[in-house]
């Protein structure tokens, strides 16, 4: 209804906030997986919509559990008010659990294809996606 009474419509400038591409920092035993400007792990903000671009690799050989690993840390303007999770391509065919927590956290878990793999040092783990950012934290 193009009359619909939506109430009083407040914004916040963190409504409006836009931040160009930043690159993003790794984790303890990750690194940026290539500075192509494919791969280089990125951020930006126009408004509240926050996205992702690029990848990580993990330096060594890991197990995937169903344990939390980071892989890398977002900026305070980035986080989101509540964790996200999707699943994303990993190196060939295997797929993993990535989760954006509101703490800043980029992490993953469950790597593989139908079951738990070991992720070999080096593996492309894309951090591709697009969320909602949160009210700005002190």
């Amino acid at each position: 209804d193009a009359n619909a009474d939506f109430g009083v419509v407040a914004l916040k400038y963190q409504d409006l906030m836009m931040v160009p591409s930043t690159q993003l920092q790794p984790a303890m035993n990750h690194s940026i997986y290539s500075t192509s400007k494919t791969n280089l792990p990125t951020v930006s903000r126009q408004g509240r919509s926050v996205t992702l671009s690029g990848a990580f690799k993990n330096n060594g050989s890991l197990n995937s559990s169903d344990d939390e690993i980071t892989m890398g840390y977002l900026p305070n303007w980035a986080r989101p008010s509540k964790p996200y999770n999707q699943v994303n391509q990993g190196s060939g065919m295997n797929r993993f659990n990535l989760m954006i927590r509101p703490d800043g956290s980029i992490n993953w878990r469950r790597y593989g294809t139908s079951s738990y793999a070991t992720v070999p040092a080096g593996s492309w783990l894309n951090i591709s996606c697009t969320f909602q950012a949160g009210d700005l934290r002190g």
